[in-house]
């Protein structure tokens, strides 16, 4: 693969990651974008990481919050 046939994207997105593995210092960005094409070329630049995501918490069935109690309970009381 040449240069050319690189996307500036994928090869700004590899520099990035090498970036952050080398504790974010300032002033190698040159460096970076130079070593991201070399990695990509020779298909060893660094994945991207993915941000795990939590899934939602799942509410017990059948079972009623203690705020929904106070709040029928205090419902009933105004009737």
């Amino acid at each position: 693969m040449t240069t050319t046939e690189l996307h500036e994207d994928r090869i700004a997105e590899a520099a990035f990651y090498i970036w952050q593995a080398e504790g974010k210092p300032q002033g190698k960005s040159q460096e970076h974008w130079f070593r991201a094409v070399e990695e990509l070329k020779t298909d060893n630049a660094p994945a991207p990481k993915k941000a795990a995501r939590k899934a939602p918490a799942k509410k017990a069935a059948g079972k009623v919050s203690e705020k929904s109690k106070a709040s029928a309970s205090k419902a009933k009381a105004a009737e």
